[in-house]
This record gives C-alpha cells, structure tokens and sequence, in this order.
C-alpha cells in the first residue's frame, strides 16, 4: 500500500462518514428501526417503515409489491448512519495503524538482521545478518555491574508502551558489550511482564497478550474495570503503583533463553 492508496482510503471514508451524516438531522437521530406499519400494504400484506431513534419517520413504506418487505426493512435499519460512523472509525484506525507500521517497519527488519556500519564511500547505513551463535548463560557474563531493565506500570494501559513493543536499545547495548548475539531470541516482553511487573502491581489486574506490531503485553482490566478503551488514549489512564519495577539484565537473558529453549546454551 503506497502513500498515494492511504490518503485515497482517508478521502473516501470522509466522504462516506459525510453521506451518513448528512442522512440525519441531530446524532440522536442517526440510529435507525424498522417497524410494522399500521396500514395495509397494495396485495393486505404488511407495509414496513423505518423510523428512527426521536421517533420520526426515515423511510414511510416499504411496500411488499416492489420489495420483499420485512427483509428490505430491517436490512435499511441495520445500516443506519451510526452504524456507518461507527465502521469508519474503525477502519480509520486501521488505516492509521498501518501507516505507523509503514514508518516502522523498515527500523523493525533493520534491528531484526543486526545493526548496520555506515559505509564511508556513500555516507549510508548497510546492514548484515550476524553469524547465529548460542548465547551463553547469565553464569558465563564477565563480572561487570549488570544494568537492569525499567518496566513500567503505565506501560500495561498503552498501545504503545514497552517501547511500542519493540526490543529496548539498552539490551541490544547489552548485548553488545557482553558478546551476546540477541538476534538468536526474541526479547521476552510478555515474559517480563508477567514475571516481574504484574505481581508487584498493587491494583487487581488482569493482562492479555496481542499479536501486534504494538506492545504485546497490556492491561484488560483494573480493579474490576474494563480499561481496553485507555489504550488509545479514549478513556482517563487509571492509577498504578508502583510506578515501575528494575529488572537486572542477567535476568532478561535468562527469561529469553527460556522462551527459546537455550537454557544451558554457551559460547564456544
């Protein structure tokens, strides 16, 4: 999908959103239903109307002569212009998630084979795949002061929080200094969560993993409370505490390793 594709997509759902809302006076008014008429249609079969939610009438008969009636009704009522809007929200949304993923993706592929080195002669990053090799265990980590991850709370009520799902550039740092190849495993951020944020958490909550170029790992309810609408900023963030938790890097290799079933996994 290029560029040119989502700005036509834009244009064409603020047209249709301008259709449906032209099709209704007040937005009170833009929930339709069909209803049984009081009078006879042509052939004494039923006549349908559709009216809508202040009581005034949209459609004043469909007649069964030219229609099939009932069916005609009740399928104009379920397509009324708030059902409308409310589908050109969502596809607006992801319209707009895909052309974030479109920015994103080519720094996700780039992380994902290594880091580059810029090539002197042009000025420009290339970037190749390193030579996959089994990382060693917390054990085999030179004895250095381990830095520690940041987890936090805020982060579990974001579509975009744990670094939008993205591996931190600090572990890849890490990493780096510590000879380890992160491209042989993926960073366990549902692991992390789980593990290390979601039981220091004082509130009640409950959490779900999402497939998605976002963050992986959120919040779906506090204290009792559906917060799936505060992902994207369409509800008040609830309150959290603490508001985040340290996890030693040692740590993070050891719940990775895990995932990838490399427990025992050492440089040669």
């Amino acid at each position: 999908m290029t560029v040119n594709l989502v700005g036509f997509l834009r244009e064409r759902l603020a047209e249709d959103e301008a259709a449906a809302r032209a099709a209704t006076w007040c937005d009170d008014a833009a929930a339709w239903r069909a209803e049984p008429s009081p009078f006879g249609a042509r052939d004494g079969g039923q006549r349908w109307y559709i009216e809508d939610a202040m009581d005034d009438g949209v459609v004043s008969h469909v007649d069964p002569a030219a229609s099939d009636h009932e069916g005609v009704a009740r399928h104009i009522a379920r397509h009324d212009p708030a059902r409308v809007v409310r589908e050109i929200q969502a596809y607006r949304t992801t319209v707009d998630e895909y052309d974030i993923a479109r920015e994103l993706l080519p720094q996700r592929i780039r992380r994902r084979i290594g880091r580059g080195t810029r090539d002197p002669a042009r000025g420009l990053p290339t970037y190749r795949r390193r030579a996959r090799r089994p990382p060693r265990l917390p054990g085999g980590v030179a004895s250095v002061t381990d830095p520690a991850l940041t987890l936090f709370s805020v982060d579990l009520v974001s579509k975009w929080g744990f670094n939008d799902g993205d591996t931190p550039e600090s572990w890849l740092d890490w990493c780096d200094t510590q000879g380890i190849d992160y491209n042989a495993f993926d960073f366990p951020w549902a692991a992390l969560v789980r593990k290390h944020l979601v039981p220091v958490i004082e509130q009640d909550i409950t959490v779900v993993e999402i497939m998605t170029m976002h963050n992986p790992i959120r919040a779906a309810t506090v204290n009792g409370a559906d917060v799936t609408e505060v992902w994207s900023g369409r509800a008040p963030e609830p309150t959290l505490t603490p508001d985040a938790v340290d996890v030693p890097m040692a740590e993070v290799l050891r719940l990775a390793l895990d995932a990838a079933d490399l427990v025992g996994c050492r440089h040669l």
